[in-house]
């Protein structure tokens, strides 16, 4: 799948590591798909629990590398990520493929924001993790916007609530560090594309008002 930053979703870019894979199952319990079972497999000699991945029914939603803790299963969003931090955008905007823009209006969305913004389109906003978040806020980045899916209505079933849990932890770990908390924003509707614009524009007018220019 080509990647033009900005415009593209990560899709299938799930690489997988076994060598530092744990054994934990968390991908396992994570995949509603069922497409991940846990087998007992040589690796280096030695037999472990590793995870065997049913392409068949994998969907590439990217909760598998989500939950990872031993870097075993990553994801094309830190690729994407890295891509973006070369053009030291102020601003990063992560939209779900789901939300309701897709094609031209993604791209005169693009082309209307301020060059400071950059905008990432992911497959679910559930695959974005905290770690993640934090990196681009250490990297320098002002604020970060999330586009998810109304609650009840993600592609995933689970995703934006997920997000929801983990928005909550790194307004607290960004309150307890010192940070301002508004620094990072979700929203969980599906809006037309001047919506959308006015809502970024509106929350970068936001975070500039907190002294971070």
């Amino acid at each position: 799948m080509a990647i033009s930053p900005g415009i593209d979703a990560v899709g299938a870019l799930v690489n997988r590591f076994p060598e530092l894979c744990g054994g934990c199952g968390l991908c396992e319990k994570a995949c509603h798909k069922e497409a991940i079972t846990m087998q007992i497999k040589a690796l280096k000699g030695m037999w472990r629990p590793l995870p065997e991945v049913d392409l068949d029914k994998c969907i590439n939603c990217g909760y598998c590398a989500a939950v990872c803790q031993s870097g075993a299963i990553k994801q094309g969003v830190d690729t994407l990520i890295k891509m973006f931090l070369e053009g030291r955008p102020q601003y990063v905007v992560f939209y779900c493929n789901w939300a309701g823009l897709l094609g031209k209006e993604l791209e005169l969305l693009k082309n209307s924001l301020p060059q400071s913004c950059q905008l990432l389109r992911v497959m679910c906003t559930g695959r974005i993790e905290p770690k993640q978040i934090l990196e681009l806020l250490r990297q320098g980045i002002k604020g970060i916007l999330i586009f998810a899916c109304p609650l009840e209505r993600c592609e995933y079933q689970l995703g934006n609530f997920r997000l929801t849990h983990r928005i909550a932890l790194l307004k607290q770990i960004l309150k307890d560090a010192g940070f301002d908390s508004e620094r990072i924003e979700a929203v969980f509707e599906r809006l037309g594309r001047e919506q959308v614009e006015a809502k970024i524009k509106a929350f970068i007018e936001k975070v500039k008002l907190l002294g971070l220019q």
